[in-house]
């Protein structure tokens, strides 16, 4: 159907052509809100030869025709008058009107009294009289009193061939299986208007209306979903036999320092790749959208009470509003309104409103006009009429034939009357409302009720009054593109896509989608069916939008919705003062089926389309596991290194194994179905059946141990002092009596330049300042380093003098030496019974950057400052420093590259005891079972003496036993 326009007919009537017709609007007309007053005004219309119009004037016209209006001549004119006069009370208006004929310079001959014409004579239009013939369909109200509407009527009944309608009467239209030129006498006066079928619009000049505008763009709705979910082919999982790549190492093999310390630590570990449950495969159909309680309940579109005021809308969507005694729909006006006229500015035209008030002991409700004075019910009358009544008469009739407690309203504002157990409808025609008894559901004659405030749906659409912000609102909740958690703060809690559990699920299109569903309009076609204005496309698109599966929510397809309706009353309904009560109901009819699609009944359609098109999976990858019943679901990545759900839904790999890639592994590397590491394993060592003999394996090297002395290395650590933050790593600094630290000895890290050109080196720099007489005295220490007894140290290290800090030159004017301990001694002058190297100078004296030694040193059992460990001795290494001379002078200079390397010595090593169980004919590669016959893996026990010759060491600065 299309969308209706309103004629006003009674002020300016004509004939027209093929064009438009403008009749000439009275200059002298007044009009007040929602109707219109003033005085009798005449004014001349004219009609014109097809393919021309005259504008008419209030003094003369002149019509030429060759052949749509003759009777006694082939040409002639016809003048008529049009005397109108409207009368409003509250927001209707009765009007009437009479038309006589003449004209100061218009003649009408005497014997027009019929129209002929020939099959190719143009269209009659806008002409008053009378047809001979009987209509083949009546209404007594169509498209809100509309030419169009009429129009409309004759456009889609099979053999209609013109039509009449009563504008002052409330837009009744008659619709006749012939043309005017057959059968139709000319008249001079109303009711009824004719046309001939396909006569264009007739166009009135007046002022404009305020047209309602959405101000967002209505994003374009796919109509072919998003692609379907697929999963890949499912394997039931098995342990596959495989054997891991060859360990490469990087850097140098790192052999233990202590050959006994690692024999007796050795260990590693193999086991076999179990699969402790084969599970079952994951749900691909997805998990069914929320439903029943597990959703919020949604507010009805009314709910009685006195804080629910709404507007009542007829068949029609026209707002009915109060008439003399009575309520009756908002009639067009039959004269342009005034500039400022409210009824111009249909966004925030305040229409009247009612509410239902409860009865006691009564199933239906009184129906309370709102109009801030004492309240007028509405009242069923003994005749059918609708009237106000002073005070409720409760269900039964009162003794002058009126009743109130009739009225009902369901969840999306349909309204329903009943008395006695019998059904009623509330019909209008024109600017009268009877209630008579009848099934609304036979002619769709609905009365409904548009609440002044929409329901809240969510917090941020609350207060919502005027359509366009309203609109801007639902359109800023959208959100497109964005996830629709079940959280009221992202996206759309009161019909969320999917479930709350398990988490991070989102709505994708199903394999098996079937598209149309969730079409609102096709759900309320019996409520709806009376429409004039079609939103056939703004439905198609909110029917769309709730098929898609993915970018767009509920609210947000219901502003689409809206929007997609008020762009059609925009661009179909013109913004001229007679289209006024049109747009209103368009846009009142707009806003309602917004309301009924944020109720109850619009969820349901959306969930309806939501089953039929979609389900829910998890995010990624999309697998999805059920545990208990089908209810209890799980996202489980199948692909990844899920423990519990290793490549099926419940499959667990055995103890100590890994998840790789949905498939059950080994924690580090696979030799066939046995799991090991190849870094350790002497069965496998750095690759798969590379056997160790003796059985040890070292960074995938096999190893063999000498174990039985203390083994000999440079064991200075931080050697360069290079590590200093926070300290000085397995350093430490301090001063003795009579020297404070940080105020007379301060300890620094530098970065110290021997000569012009030299590569800098890390040292600890020592500053002595304003020596006193006896000088000051610290010391520098590492505790517990290594010494093997049987080997003679060679002791040496680095000092620089300092006369220059970031290239400005700094006084060291003072001479210090330092001399090298195996313990700290408590007074510094003497060496408490330790190992002293010779006191070594630096300073004013020996200003030089030079490596000072080597102190040789040895070690035994028992010495002052050696401490046993197992086959291992340590001391704690101590420098003393002293600065002294001359008094007053500060001493500056670094201390770096320490180090004490093991020279050349023969020792004999001893044999080890083999643990119990062990037979010492066997070799060391067979040692592996005790006399239980039990595994022991990874301690290997030598039985007979090794002799080996100790080499002199270069200097390094150290190994560091090996961690597994």
């Amino acid at each position: 159907m299309r969308l209706q326009h309103v004629l006003a007919l009674s002020a300016s009537l004509g004939l027209a052509s093929a064009s438009k017709c403008k009749p000439v609007v009275p200059s002298n007309s007044t009009s007040s809100a929602f109707g219109s007053t003033g005085s009798s005004s005449v004014v001349v219309i004219s009609a014109s030869s097809a393919g021309s119009s005259t504008p008419a004037s209030s003094e003369s016209s002149s019509v030429s025709s060759a052949s749509s209006i003759s009777s006694s001549s082939a040409s002639s004119s016809l003048a008529t008058s049009v005397t109108s006069s409207s009368t409003t009370t509250g927001y209707g208006t009765t009007t009437g009107s009479s038309i006589t004929t003449g004209s100061p310079s218009a003649v009408v001959s005497s014997s027009v009294s019929s129209i002929s014409s020939t099959p190719e004579s143009p269209k009659i239009c806008q002409v008053y009289g009378a047809k001979d013939a009987t209509p083949i369909s009546s209404f007594a109200t169509v498209a809100d009193d509309t030419f169009l509407g009429c129009q409309a009527q004759c456009d889609a009944a099979a053999g209609c061939k013109s039509f009449s309608i009563e504008i002052q009467t409330g837009g009744a239209c008659s619709l006749f299986g012939s043309s005017l030129a057959v059968g139709f006498t000319t008249g001079t006066s109303g009711p009824a208007v004719f046309f001939d079928s396909g006569c264009p619009e007739p166009v009135v000049e007046g002022p404009t209306i305020a047209k309602i505008q959405p101000t967002v763009t209505v994003p374009d709705i796919p109509t072919t979903p998003t692609a379907v979910v697929t999963f890949s082919d499912y394997t039931t999982p098995t342990i596959t036999s495989s054997d891991s790549p060859p360990y490469t190492r990087t850097g140098a093999l790192v052999t233990p320092t202590d050959d006994n310390e690692f024999i007796s630590t050795y260990t590693w570990t193999e086991f076999p790749l179990t699969l402790n449950a084969t599970g079952s495969p994951p749900v691909t159909t997805g998990i069914p959208q929320p439903s029943g309680t597990d959703l919020p309940e949604l507010p009805c579109l009314i709910t009685p009470g006195v804080a629910a005021p709404f507007t009542v809308l007829n068949q029609q969507f026209v707002p009915m509003v109060s008439t003399t005694g009575s309520v009756g729909p908002l009639l067009q006006p039959t004269e342009a309104p005034s500039a400022g006229d409210p009824l111009l500015d249909p966004a925030n035209l305040k229409l009247p409103t009612f509410y239902l008030q409860a009865v006691d002991g009564a199933d239906a409700y009184d129906l309370v006009y709102d109009h801030g004075s004492s309240p007028q019910y509405v009242a069923k009358a003994s005749d059918g009429q609708v009237v106000f009544v002073d005070a409720s008469t409760g269900p039964s009739v009162d003794g002058t034939g009126h009743v109130t407690t009739i009225f009902n309203i369901d969840c999306i504002g349909i309204m329903t009357i009943t008395l006695g157990g019998t059904s009623y409808v509330w019909d209008t025609n024109g600017a009268t409302s009877s209630i008579v008894a009848g099934d609304p559901a036979s002619n769709g004659h609905y009365m409904k009720a548009l609440p002044e405030t929409m329901p809240t749906i969510s917090e941020k659409l609350k207060n919502r009054k005027r359509t366009d912000e309203m609109y801007e609102k639902l359109m800023k909740f959208q959100k497109l593109r964005e996830k629709r958690q079940y959280t009221p703060t992202n996206g759309d809690f009161s019909a969320p896509q999917c479930p709350s559990s398990p988490a991070g699920l989102v709505s994708k299109t199903k394999s098996t989608y079937d598209k149309g569903h969730g079409n609102l309009c096709d759900a309320m076609s019996k409520y709806w069916a009376y429409s004039p204005y079609d939103f056939g496309d703004a439905c198609d698109v909110q029917s769309d939008c709730y098929d898609m599966c993915e970018g767009y929510s509920f609210q947000g397809c219901n502003a689409i919705f809206y929007a997609s309706m008020l762009f059609t009353c925009s661009d179909e309904i013109g913004d001229e003062w007679w289209d006024v009560v049109s747009l209103i109901a368009c846009g009142v009819q707009a806003v309602y089926y917004l309301g009924v699609a944020e109720t109850s009944t619009g969820r349901d359609a959306y969930y309806r389309s939501l089953s039929n098109m979609c389900a829910c999976f998890c995010s990624q990858p999309q697998d999805t596991c059920v545990y208990t019943g089908t209810t209890n679901f799980y996202c489980a990545n199948l692909h990844s290194t899920d423990l519990d759900n290793c490549g099926g839904c419940g499959t667990q790999c055995g103890a100590n194994s890994a998840c790789k890639s949905g498939k059950c592994g080994c924690p580090q590397d696979q030799c066939g179905d046995t799991c090991l590491d190849l870094r350790s394993n002497p069965n496998n060592c750095g690759a798969c059946g590379v056997v160790c003999d003796p059985h040890y394996c070292i960074s995938g090297t096999c190893y063999k141990p000498t174990p039985g002395t203390c083994a000999p290395e440079q064991s200075v650590t931080n050697n360069m002092f290079s590590t200093y933050s926070p300290t000085w790593a397995n350093w430490t600094v301090g001063a003795y009596t009579g020297t404070t630290l940080g105020t007379d000895l301060i300890f620094t890290p530098s970065l110290y330049t021997p000569a012009s050109g030299q590569a800098a080196v890390y040292a600890i720099g020592v500053t002595m300042t304003n020596l006193p007489s006896g000088g000051f005295h610290g010391y520098i220490q590492q505790k517990n380093v290594k010494m093997c007894p049987g080997f003679n140290y060679d002791f040496k290290f680095n000092m620089g003098y300092v006369n220059q800090v970031n290239s400005a030159n700094v006084d060291s004017s003072g001479n210090c030496y330092v001399r090298w301990l195996t313990g700290k001694p408590t007074v510094w002058s003497d060496n408490g019974g330790f190992q002293s190297s010779p006191n070594y100078n630096i300073g004013v004296s020996n200003p030089t950057y030079a490596t000072f030694g080597p102190w040789t040193l040895n070690i035994v059992a028992g010495q002052t400052g050696v401490t046993k460990v197992g086959y291992n001795y340590y001391v704690d290494l101590t420098a003393v420093i002293s600065c002294d001379t001359p008094v007053g002078s500060t001493g500056h200079f670094v201390i770096t590259g320490v180090e004490m390397t093991p020279t050349t010595v023969v020792s004999k090593r001893s044999v080890f005891d083999a643990p119990p169980g062990f037979e010492e004919d066997v070799s060391p590669v067979e040692r592996r079972a005790d006399t239980n016959g039990t595994v022991v893996s990874g301690t290997y026990y030598p039985g007979e003496l090794v002799e080996e010759t100790y080499v002199k060491l270069p200097a390094i600065k150290g190994r560091s036993p090996l961690s597994f």
